[in-house]
């Protein structure tokens, strides 16, 4: 299943479509783990943004060699009364698997997200999201899955920023396994945009 699935991503993140299509390219790594995503605009207006996101990550501390792969939905948009504010919903699907007991795991995740760049701050800001995927959304060994992050940017030019940002996700797995960290980093990063 890992190869298929794998060999779905790959295919669907090069293909042309998808390339032209493309809004945001995102990359963040650090010595153990890295993490890409594309971002394509569905619909934008007045009232928001619709987008479809895909992520690739792959994990190699402590010789987890864990990979993750997710599609899913982002609808944001900006309430009016707080310049620099954005809240979201997010909608995801999320597939992976994990060297610990050749662990599988697959979840749709509902969860929200907020970008803060304060006018007075200048190009600095702040971001968080935040995903939960309870016991009736999950499959394959997984029985519950939870993924947050925090992040720190500079927008440096309008279409590209840098970033820090810690992120974890973690499997609560329905054998003997429990609850394991998929993914517990700090990383730096870069957005692009198209």
């Amino acid at each position: 299943m890992k190869q298929l699935l794998t060999v779905v991503t790959c295919l669907l993140a090069m293909s042309g479509s998808a390339w032209a299509a493309a809004n945001s390219l995102e990359l963040n790594f650090n010595d153990d783990s890295a993490q890409a995503r594309l971002g394509m605009i569905i619909n934008q207006d007045a009232y928001g943004t619709s987008l479809f996101d895909i992520r690739g990550l792959f994990n190699d501390e402590d010789e987890l060699n864990g990979w993750m792969t997710s599609f899913g939905f982002d609808f944001i948009g900006e309430p009016g009364n707080v310049p620099g504010l954005e809240l979201g919903i997010v909608a995801d699907v999320r597939v992976g698997e994990s060297d610990r007991d050749d662990s599988d795991f697959g979840a749709v995740g509902i969860g929200g997200l907020a970008r803060y760049f304060p006018p007075a701050l200048g190009c600095f800001g702040f971001a968080g999201r935040i995903i939960y995927s309870p016991k009736i959304f999950s499959f394959l060994e997984a029985e519950r899955m939870a993924e947050y992050s925090i992040r720190a940017g500079y927008v440096i030019t309008p279409k590209i920023g840098v970033h820090v940002e810690y992120q974890n996700v973690e499997v609560e797995y329905d054998n003997i396994l429990g609850d394991v960290d998929v993914d517990d980093e700090v990383r730096i990063g870069f957005e692009a945009r198209f």
